[in-house]
């Protein structure tokens, strides 16, 4: 066996990329990713053996990534890791500030605390 590149961040083979809703941490990858997708085939003759596929850029808290190979169709036999990260993207939404994307994730954290602590 050969060594082969290592995609640490993509989006190959999402049938349903998620970027509708600014805060989705309860979505995962595994969801959207199409196994029969020609992009693993492309991975694989680019030399990459494993992908890190992760939501879109522009939501402040897209949803967690999978780790897969590209070999199979079926996504169960192509996992590696499920839930692998959590993307988080400081990149503004169309038509909005860094402000306003820093907004968002501190509301996000807000909510959050107020359910852990009370």
């Amino acid at each position: 066996m050969f060594p082969g590149f290592i995609d640490a961040h993509c989006n190959r083979g999402m049938d349903r990329p998620n970027e509708a809703y600014p805060i989705t941490p309860f979505v995962s990858v595994a969801d959207s990713l199409d196994g029969s997708a020609f992009d693993f085939e492309d991975a694989l003759r680019d030399g990459v053996l494993t992908l890190n596929v992760i939501h879109g850029n522009v939501q402040p808290i897209a949803g967690r990534g999978m780790v897969v190979k590209p070999i199979g169709r079926i996504v169960e036999n192509m996992a590696v890791v499920y839930d692998a990260a959590l993307k988080m993207s400081f990149i503004p939404r169309p038509f909005a500030s860094h402000v306003s994307q820093f907004a968002e994730i501190r509301r996000a954290f807000d909510e959050l605390r107020i359910i852990w602590i009370g």
